[in-house]
């Protein structure tokens, strides 16, 4: 009887332990939430548009991604087949 008794002393010290943890807890994430709000408020906006001549530059220029991707294997493909020419022409 006395393990039990001994045991449930244990136990409601552990559930002490965790109410007062939840606790600081709870007060920990409202002063966080708190300073998330003032830092909002007070935070200056993003810089609006490019920051200097090459951003400029590029937003000038209307492509996507896949254009560019399709543009630079082009590329490769010129260069592959210039270098392929001046080997065949080198040899003979």
């Amino acid at each position: 009887m006395r393990l039990f008794s001994s045991r449930k002393a244990q136990l409601e010290q552990k559930a002490r332990e965790l109410e007062e943890r939840e606790a600081r807890l709870i007060q920990r994430e409202q002063a966080l939430e708190q300073q998330s709000v003032q830092s909002e408020e007070g935070a200056s906006p993003p810089p609006s548009g490019p920051r200097n001549a090459k951003e400029r530059f590029y937003d000038k220029i209307p492509v996507t991604v896949h254009q560019l991707d399709i543009f630079i294997g082009i590329c490769i493909a010129a260069f592959v087949l210039v270098v392929l020419i001046g080997a065949i022409q080198g040899q003979g």
